[in-house]
């Protein structure tokens, strides 16, 4: 099994991140014109305002092959228009190579990347960043566009199972369940697939009222996701203190094939 995601998904429920984006004006330019530079961000050949921050995307969240490896948010260029704000990440290869761009509609968009192994797909983690949960879009990089979108927790991060697929936790408040602050039961989990080149979305499984079921890696052949179930006999055991009301196993379920 390649990772386990349930334990730092409750630890951010605890203690939640909060995002630090610059403010200061972007510096004209098109996006291509921008580079990196001993970790510095560039546009030519001027070094640009310090206050933007670079991100180096996490070796651990990195599949094999990914072209991103940095990332920035510019803030949006000053206008006399006063028209609508545009964001803008910028994508950078491990040796500070511009790659790609995406206009975003705010600085909250783009709180964690996740490159897939082409150069074609992204997904982009934003949201609110006091609350738990965080809000993944898939976006293709050649139009811009993005191509679906899904909820989950912090820490329950997708995983990419070639350049075009990826597998993920589908998290939603359970209206029927009650809530424990500081616990993941008061959340109804479910396990997606996505197939990007086929805009195929598979559920591999599906929450209910006693049962969930969140993604914990994959088989170490990439053939399968790794899947934690988690259930009780009635609703009302989510809140009980007998831990034995409350049961997990391990379970594995294959891909389906690509197209």
């Amino acid at each position: 099994m390649k990772k386990t995601f349930l334990a730092s998904a409750l630890a951010a429920l605890l203690l939640l991140p909060c995002l630090h984006m610059a403010l200061a004006a972007a510096p004209a330019g098109e996006a291509g014109e921008y580079s990196l530079r001993d970790g510095k961000l560039y546009l030519q050949d001027s070094a640009v305002d310090s206050e933007i921050t670079v991100n180096k995307i996490d070796a651990e969240l990195l599949p094999p092959g990914a072209p991103v490896h940095y990332w920035a948010v510019l803030p949006p260029k000053e206008s006399d228009t006063g028209g609508e704000e545009i964001w803008t990440a910028l994508f950078f290869s491990e040796k500070g190579e511009f790659v790609a761009s995406l206009p975003l509609e705010d600085e909250f968009r783009c709180a964690e990347v996740f490159p897939s192994p082409s150069q074609k797909q992204v997904l982009l983690a934003g949201g609110n960043p006091m609350s738990p949960e965080v809000h993944f879009t898939l976006y293709d990089l050649e139009t811009k566009k993005a191509a679906m979108s899904f909820t989950s927790l912090r820490g329950m991060n997708p995983i990419w199972v070639d350049g075009y697929r990826f597998v993920y936790t589908l998290g939603d408040v359970g209206t029927d369940r009650p809530f424990i602050a500081g616990k993941e039961f008061g959340y109804v989990f479910s396990v997606g697939f996505y197939d990007a080149l086929s805009s195929t979305l598979t559920m591999l499984k599906t929450a209910n009222n006693t049962h969930n079921y969140s993604l914990e890696g994959t088989t170490d052949g990439g053939g399968a996701a790794v899947i934690l179930e988690t259930w009780v006999e009635k609703v009302q055991d989510w809140k009980s203190e007998d831990k034995n009301k409350i049961n997990t196993r391990e379970i594995t379920v294959n891909f389906p094939a690509a197209g």
